[in-house]
């Protein structure tokens, strides 16, 4: 003999199966660009880096083409976020302006790694 609410049991577990599977089918990220080129941005070149970051919109600093040492900072930067997703910079920065190009590069670097669950720092008004 069969028991009837035993039917309606595993109907809603199946209901509340194909619910989770739409809920995480709509909040799944992106497929990550690193997954897709397969490319280490700590392996670009000062300049590569300093392209990928201005091909990403990144507002850069008002003297970055006078200094000497924009690119390298910019390299040091990214490859210091591929190893440290999480961390901030905060202390050592000299004005607001580098502090929003540091934390963009720290979005930027994680977004191309598929790191999504970070929280940032807002941006200072400059």
């Amino acid at each position: 003999m069969k028991n009837p609410s035993r039917g309606k049991k595993m109907f809603f577990l199946f209901l509340a199966t194909i619910l989770i599977m739409v809920l995480i089918w709509k909040t799944d990220h992106p497929v990550a660009e690193y997954a897709k080129t397969g490319v280490r941005l700590s392996d670009l070149s000062e300049q590569e880096c300093v392209d990928f970051v201005v091909s990403k919109g990144v507002e850069m600093p008002l003297y970055y083409e006078q200094s000497p040492y924009f690119a390298g900072v910019t390299k040091e930067m990214i490859t210091y976020y591929e190893e440290n997703p999480y961390s901030l910079r905060s202390g050592t920065l000299g004005s607001p302006t580098q502090a929003n190009y540091f934390e963009d590069i720290r979005r930027i670097v994680n977004e191309y790694y598929g790191i999504y669950n970070v929280e940032y720092l807002p941006k200072y008004d400059v």
